[in-house]
C-alpha cells in the first residue's frame, strides 16, 4: 500500500521505487547479471525442463492476477516488460479459457505428453466454449 510503482532499467541496472505518499523516487543499483550468478543453478535447470505449455499457462494466470490487483495497468504494459507483443500475450492469456480440468492436467500432469504441445496447438480448444467438446479435443491433442 506504500508503493505506487516500481521501474527497472536493465540497461543501467537501476531499480526505482515511487511511493504513493510523496513525489520522491528512490533509486537503487540492481545489476541483474550479478544477482543471476547467486541463483542456484538447479532451480534454473528445473524451470527450463518444464513443458512450454505449462509455463505459458502459469504466465497467463500471473498476468490475470497482476491486472486484477493493479500491479499492471494493461497487457500493453506487460508486453513491454516481457519484450513480447500484445497479440502474443493475448494468445497466451486465452489459455485461461480452457476448462479447469484441462488446466489442472497442464499444471499438475505428466510433463512428457505436454512436451509436444504448444499454445498454437491449443487455440481451437480455447475457442470451444463447451467443456465436453474441449475435453474431446484435448484427448485428441494428447494422442
Amino acid at each position: 500500500s506504500l508503493v505506487k510503482e516500481i521501474d527497472y532499467d536493465g540497461g543501467r541496472g537501476k531499480l526505482r521505487i515511487h511511493l504513493r505518499t510523496t513525489t520522491e523516487k528512490h533509486e537503487f543499483d540492481l545489476p541483474l547479471d550479478r544477482l543471476k550468478k547467486k541463483l542456484p543453478n538447479d532451480v534454473d535447470n528445473k524451470f527450463k525442463n518444464e513443458p512450454l505449455i505449462r509455463k505459458q499457462l502459469l504466465l497467463a494466470h500471473q498476468m490475470r492476477e497482476m491486472l486484477s490487483d493493479g500491479r499492471a495497468k494493461s497487457l500493453d504494459q506487460m508486453a513491454k516488460w516481457l519484450n513480447l507483443s500484445k497479440t502474443r500475450l493475448e494468445q497466451i492469456s486465452n489459455l485461461l479459457y480452457l476448462s479447469p480440468k484441462i488446466q489442472e492436467e497442464i499444471v499438475c500432469g505428466d510433463p512428457t505428453p505436454l512436451a509436444k504441445l504448444s499454445e498454437y496447438n491449443l487455440r481451437p480448444l480455447t475457442q470451444e466454449l463447451d467443456w465436453t467438446k474441449q475435453t474431446a479435443l484435448w484427448q485428441a491433442a494428447l494422442e
